[in-house]
């Protein structure tokens, strides 16, 4: 980021008696300057908020404020008390995941406020500087620490209005702090705005409907919900969320997820990100019990598998489940006997065995190891043999199921229409593939909006061992960088499926059906490696490109 030094408090600059000393420079904004000071007395490195409206301010000498134009007196002075309210709304909330305020003062013509100060860096500069998005049980943890701001936030009866990744600070041991209250909004006894402004800012694609067309008396905790849907959607695709109007008119189709976000978060952000607020939840408290009967719901034996994943440190769900219970325990309570049992339930006394008896026992304990060696041979046998069977019936059935249903009945894929889409690779030049760096920009000569049609091959394993497929799309030069016309090939059983798909971050995310089963195949754009999902199997992808042109 480039800071105009003109505009800036020179370094090493004291404020209030020398109370505060200049360190160096943060950040710049629309209406301020923010800084890293250091309270002398305590020796202790702050954050401190100057206001100061860019276009409007000038800097006179070295830190004194003025207006660069009489006219603009008035809104320098409006919007100076409205920097020192957001100065105050952060003063009340004292809360682990809200940045607190520790000192308001005035000088230099302007208004100052000190805060903490987080040795860290914004999800939105995180996400710019990896490239790719973030990993779920990661997201979890931010969503967690999101939502116990907002419950603090919303019991003052204050709406942040501008939740977004870049209002999101993490330190570097994982905590999460909710800054930059200067767009909200705080209601008083009456039900009515403190403000007497109606104007409501907001960030394009963070925003609902009401707060983007000013309608002040819609406005509420739902409003930061929309934003808390978009931010998680934008933490787990590093894509930007999807315009009101396809969220109105296409709904889920509007949004395009990759495969490692499990259903249970599509389902939560597609309810945050209701276009009618009425749809979103009302409360933080209805979030949590959502969430909650979520968990609730699966079967014991989904709880299991998501358990142990949870162990593995895999998470696929929103929220850990519940600690397992102590099974030992539970069967020793159960076995154990009760008060009201009788004699005949308690445990015999050991009797002495006649010696006459013992041979007998020799005879029958050697027999019954004869009986149980016969037993596992035959187990053994049996064993074998299924799995041959089991090899002929799965291939039997991966055969049926290459059957392909189509996404969509008007999509259906004709032997025809494959033919004339799949491209021989004779007639591609290998190793040419054009794809995306971290930078989203092309590596090979590639004109914007022009389109080239690629050409994959290579194989899909499972436990039964590789699969040779083909893979064909069209790719253009162009937003969103949507993959058109995509037919997947297995070349074994000679099955097609019409996929849709796009890239992210460098990597490709497709999506159809094999027969009843969703399927689901990802890969990177760089060495062409990925993993796939039909149904509840999970297989390996290695590819090799080409590059054809249309």
């Amino acid at each position: 980021m480039i800071i105009d030094d003109r505009l800036m408090l020179p370094i090493g600059t004291l404020l209030q008696d020398g109370k505060y000393r200049v360190e160096r420079y943060l950040s710049s904004g629309g209406f301020g300057n923010t800084y890293v000071v250091v309270n002398t007395a305590f020796d202790e490195r702050m954050a401190m908020k100057e206001f100061f409206m860019k276009g409007v301010s000038q800097r006179d000498g070295n830190t004194s404020v003025s207006v660069s134009n009489t006219e603009n007196i008035v809104q320098f002075d409006s919007q100076r008390e409205k920097f020192k309210k957001e100065a105050r709304r952060l003063r009340k909330l004292n809360n682990a995941n809200i940045v607190r305020v520790h000192d308001l003062f005035e000088e230099n013509g302007t208004a100052y406020y000190v805060m903490d100060y987080v040795d860290g860096e914004s999800l939105s500069a995180r996400l710019k500087r990896e490239g790719h998005p973030l990993l779920l049980n990661e997201v979890q943890r931010i969503f967690d620490q999101v939502l116990n701001a907002l419950e603090d936030v919303h019991r003052q009866q204050i709406w942040h209005l501008d939740l977004k990744p870049g209002n999101i600070m993490m330190d570097q041991q994982g905590h999460v702090k909710l800054i930059d209250f200067g767009a909200s909004k705080q209601m008083d006894a009456k039900g009515d705005y403190a403000s007497t402004s109606s104007t409501l800012c907001y960030t394009q694609g963070f925003a609902p409907s009401e707060q983007v067309e000013g309608d002040v008396k819609r406005i509420g905790p739902w409003t930061d919900f929309y934003a808390l849907g978009a931010t998680l959607y934008n933490l787990l695709t590093n894509e930007q969320p999807p315009e009101l109007g396809d969220v109105k008119y296409d709904g889920a189709a509007a949004f395009h997820f990759p495969a490692s976000v499990s259903e249970e978060v599509r389902q939560l952000i597609l309810w945050l990100m209701q276009s009618n607020y009425h749809e979103r939840p009302q409360s933080v408290a209805e979030i949590r019990q959502w969430l909650t009967a979520s968990k609730t719901q699966q079967k014991p034996q989904q709880q299991s598998e998501a358990t142990q994943l949870h162990v593995q440190g895999e998470e696929t769900q929103l929220h850990g489940n519940t600690p397992p219970v102590d099974e030992a325990a539970t069967r020793l309570a159960s076995s154990a006997p009760s008060s009201t049992d009788s004699s005949e339930t308690r445990m015999a006394q050991p009797q002495m065995i006649p010696q006459e008896e013992k041979s007998n026992h020799s005879s029958c304990l050697i027999a019954g190891l004869i009986a149980l060696a016969l037993i596992v041979l035959v187990i053994l046998v049996g064993i074998f043999m299924a799995n041959n069977n089991k090899k002929e019936a799965y291939l039997e059935e991966y055969v049926d199921s290459m059957a392909m249903e189509p996404y969509y009945e008007s999509d259906a894929v004709t032997e025809a229409t494959v033919a004339a889409d799949t491209v021989p690779a004779e007639e591609c030049e290998a190793d040419s593939i054009v794809y995306l760096n971290n930078s989203n920009t092309y590596n090979h000569d590639m004109g914007y909006g022009e389109t080239i049609h690629h050409h994959f091959e290579g194989s899909m394993t499972d436990h039964m061992g590789p699969h040779p497929i083909m893979l064909d799309f069209d790719f253009a030069n162009r937003y969103p960088f949507q993959l058109e016309n995509v037919v997947y090939t297995n070349v074994t059983f000679g099955g097609k499926i019409r996929m849709t798909g796009y890239v992210s971050g460098g990597w490709a995310y497709l999506s159809g059906r094999d027969g009843s089963n969703d399927f689901d195949m990802n890969f990177s754009m760089w060495d062409f490696d990925g993993s796939a999902t039909v149904g509840s199997k999970s297989l390996t992808v290695e590819l090799t490109p080409y590059a054809c042109s249309h």
